[in-house]
């Protein structure tokens, strides 16, 4: 086993060193003893099995950087391993935030840079703990971790809440704050398990049609002794981070234009006590033949993936190849996501 701190594991089989399978990137401070080749940084260890453990030689890989990091692991769009290492508050700037650190081999890493800061829409005080990222389709989601500090205190610093707020990226650099910036994960009341602090796993685990976000909490604030706490469960429904909304009034939404690339549409919706129809249009807005909304057969019910047909048409399969937009109409529902399959 590490003796580490804030570790973060991956597996990873296209590696073809057995013994370099499972990664962990992890924060190690200086021995009191002066053992060689350690010191205060983020380091990095490979096991075969994840349970027998080899530290790299050379640690640290990452020493501008302080004791918060998640680990994206490699990522597909330019082929590195990424982390988002928290910049050291020790050189400079002394406002958490998040950085952005890249390796090609796991063992060489450049020094983070910041991607996402607190700005003027935060309130006073608000720094950046950390930020576990997951992706999720073709976005990154952060769980940004807020800490919220008060203003009074000198930089460095050490106490306040942490709550978990959402971000989002296509590139993983360029950052958007979602949710108008309220909590995604929010702390409990005055003497509550989580009424502290709440630290996330890396991403959720999918289970049947829920997302299982799975997260660590302290009673108490940062910056007071005995922090511990439990871990916890949150469930989430598939693609359910954000959603179109209609009430009563009938609203309707049209897509960008998009390629058809598959025969079958499918929408996660909740729309009990209201109703969903879609019409198929071309890219210029002109309605399809077969595809509009008195065709479409309605949907009232609760589903991440319910099939849309039409009267006469009971797939995509006459549009594909072609740019189409589509138009939601919805009353009483809450719309999540579409695929075209």
């Amino acid at each position: 086993m590490l003796d580490a701190a804030y570790a973060n594991i991956i597996y990873d089989p296209r590696d073809p060193d057995p013994d370099r399978l499972y990664k962990s990137l992890f924060f190690e401070a200086r021995d009191p003893a002066g053992t060689p080749n350690m010191g205060d940084g983020v380091s990095v260890a490979f096991s075969p099995d994840g349970l027998r453990w080899t530290k790299y030689y050379g640690n640290p890989v990452i020493t501008q950087s302080s004791d918060s990091h998640t680990l994206l692991g490699g990522d597909d769009l330019d082929g590195k391993y990424v982390s988002f290492a928290r910049p050291s508050v020790h050189e400079g700037d002394r406002t958490r935030r998040i950085g952005r650190s890249t390796s090609e081999d796991f063992t060489t890493w450049t020094v983070p840079e910041d991607v996402l800061v607190p700005d003027d829409a935060d309130p006073p005080g608000l720094e950046f703990y950390g930020m576990p990222v997951f992706k999720y389709h073709d976005h990154y989601i952060g769980q940004l971790l807020a800490y919220h500090t008060p203003p009074e205190e000198p930089q460095i610093r050490f106490m306040g809440t942490i709550d978990v707020q959402l971000a989002v990226s296509r590139d993983g650099i360029d950052w958007q704050r979602a949710g108008d910036r309220q909590p995604f994960i929010p702390n409990g009341p005055p003497g509550s398990i989580d009424a502290g602090e709440i630290y996330m796993a890396r991403g959720p685990v999918t289970v049947d049609d829920e997302l299982w976000f799975y997260y660590s909490v302290c009673a108490v604030e940062h910056g007071i002794t005995g922090r511990s706490g439990p871990i916890c469960l949150a469930k989430l429904r598939l693609d359910g981070f954000v959603s179109m909304d209609a009430g009563h009034e009938m609203g309707a939404l049209i897509t960008k234009p998009f390629l058809v690339e598959g025969d079958s549409l499918s929408i996660n919706v909740s729309a009990r006590g209201g109703s969903v129809a879609v019409a198929v249009l071309d890219e210029h807005g002109i309605q399809h033949e077969g595809f509009s909304r008195s065709d479409c057969v309605l949907f009232d019910g609760d589903s991440v993936d319910h099939e849309v047909t039409w009267r006469t048409k009971t797939s995509l399969d006459d549009l594909r190849g072609r740019a189409v937009r589509l138009k939601f109409y919805l009353r009483n529902a809450e719309l999540y996501s579409f695929t075209v399959s």
